[in-house]
């Protein structure tokens, strides 16, 4: 954009404050730990985007912004040490928030929606000074003078993905409210970070916890020492991440998932434990799961970021694929129940195991689905064999990010695919010293691969391990990573890869 298409307005936001600070919540604590496990200066956000209803002028499109700020503790919440060195947390009772107006030009639909999706791509980029900063950055999108939209970016510490989806619903709420001059809807009702963390240090907390990390201690006394083999010499950029967009994919997850009266997620998580322990030569997986931690009524709607990282022993040797289906489900849904703890008090927990067993235990390896629609569709079950095979044929696989400096060995996450209905994304990101390249772009078809067979029959243990199974390569390591970010693409026309 030039600079005389956007302009700058500081608003003041008047809110009822805290006295007093708190601790960082459990799920503030490990956001602020993989903030600083990644590399410096490497931004942490998540964001989203409204359309704004007819009959706003851009004062009152600020005032939307402003009303949301008030209404949401965590927007204005500022995280730092306090006197002796620990986290704390601070609402402030008012803040000054800088709201970017753009004015978009009289140009083709497609440049336009280029323009707003770089303006949000600049947006995700922000390196939030949360020690200081309100954790909230706006652009209002303006033609000829007229509000069209908004588009947001806030700080992992202060919503995670979730939290952010239910930030713009109330954002689309108040802005619906004002156009046709009916009062703001009341707030979301819902324990606010602030007091979460009052309630994580109480009595009832505390036995949460105790609760949870029992359960954690028997995880990880079942975690393999490693996934993979030695570690090998890393590429460059040692950290890959590459995706396949897939119709198929949500196709065969869906069928399956409504055949068998389970959620696509499991469905997904199944598939890609079996190709991951298959490929490594391994009977079990242990895999940190991403629990939304929001069944408690007082965390469902709550504007702030409750998600925590859960380990899980997964069991795939010797198991049909309606068994996989049945033991994910169980090892899940009995992780989440041990999903709120201290992530400090977790890694203790793990190295007393390691010292019992005498050997280091790979944590680090992640599952997340961070689709906001998990249900099978009303159809899904009727989906025919032959479309979903035909839609295999329709896979492209890219290299998508490469980067030098990250914690993980290895992170399978499922997208949706933004504006294009029927499409999923699942991505693979490694450690290539562990996991070379070509291998984690072959799992990621196996895992298309066995989906898709299993929506076409019951398949036996046998068939799980064959269809899983992705045997290494010398090749793997000679992977083309294309030019840079999302834009070397292979047609995979359906094959195994």
């Amino acid at each position: 954009m030039n600079a005389d298409t956007r302009t700058v307005h500081t608003r003041t936001v008047p809110a009822p404050g805290r006295p007093d600070r708190a601790p960082l919540t459990w799920g503030q604590r490990q956001v602020y730990r993989d903030m600083h496990r990644a590399a410096a200066g490497k931004p942490y956000n998540d964001g989203g985007g409204i359309r704004l209803p007819e009959g706003l002028d851009l004062d009152a499109a600020l005032d939307v912004v402003v009303a949301l700020v008030q209404r949401h503790e965590s927007l204005r919440t500022t995280v730092g040490p306090g006197s002796d060195g620990a986290l704390v947390q601070r609402v402030a009772d008012s803040c000054e928030l800088r709201i970017e107006v753009v004015e978009l030009p009289d140009s083709a639909l497609d440049e336009v929606l280029s323009l707003v999706a770089a303006e949000e791509e600049r947006l995700l980029g922000t390196v939030f000074d949360v020690s200081a900063d309100p954790l909230v950055r706006p652009v209002v999108f303006c033609h000829r003078g007229v509000p069209g939209g908004v588009s947001l970016a806030v700080p992992k510490i202060a919503a995670d993905l979730a939290g952010v989806r239910l930030l713009m619903a109330d954002l689309a709420a108040l802005a619906e409210s004002a156009a046709s001059g009916r009062p703001a809807p009341p707030p979301p009702e819902g324990r606010q970070p602030f007091d979460q963390a009052l309630y994580e240090q109480s009595a009832d907390g505390r036995r949460v916890e105790a609760s949870a990390l029992r359960r954690i201690r028997e995880e990880y006394a079942a975690f393999p020492a490693r996934l993979f083999g030695p570690p090998a010499e890393p590429m460059p950029q040692r950290y890959w991440r590459g995706g396949i967009v897939s119709r198929a994919i949500p196709m065969a997850a869906g069928a399956i998932a409504a055949r068998r009266r389970t959620g696509t997620t499991v469905v997904l998580l199944a598939a890609a434990s079996a190709v991951l322990a298959h490929s490594a030569g391994r009977s079990g997986i242990g895999l940190q799961l991403i629990s939304r931690n929001r069944h408690a009524a007082d965390q469902r709607a709550v504007v702030g970021t409750v998600v925590q990282n859960v380990p899980a022993v997964l069991r795939v040797g010797g198991l049909g694929f309606t068994e996989l289906l049945t033991a994910t489900w169980s090892r899940t849904m009995r992780a989440y129940r041990a999903a709120q703890f201290d992530l400090a008090r977790a890694a203790d927990v793990l190295a007393e195991v390691e010292r019992s067993r005498g050997e280091t235990v790979d944590a680090d390896c992640y599952f997340n689905d961070t689709r906001a629609d998990h249900a099978p569709g009303p159809n899904a079950a009727a989906a025919d064999s032959a479309d979903i095979r035909a839609a295999q044929a329709e896979t492209e696989f890219r290299w998508e990010e490469r980067v030098e400096h990250d914690a993980l060995s290895v992170f399978v996450e499922v997208f949706d695919h933004p504006g294009r209905t029927g499409l999923m994304r699942l991505c693979m990101y490694v450690d290539t010293a562990q996991v070379p390249p070509g291998l984690a772009r072959r799992m990621l078809l196996a895992v298309e691969r066995l989906l898709v067979e299993a929506s076409d029959r019951d398949l036996s243990a046998a068939e799980v391990a064959s269809l899983a199974a992705v045997e290494p390569s010398d090749a793997d390591r000679a992977e083309d990573p294309g030019d840079g970010r999302r834009s070397a693409s292979w047609r995979t026309r359906g094959t195994p890869g």
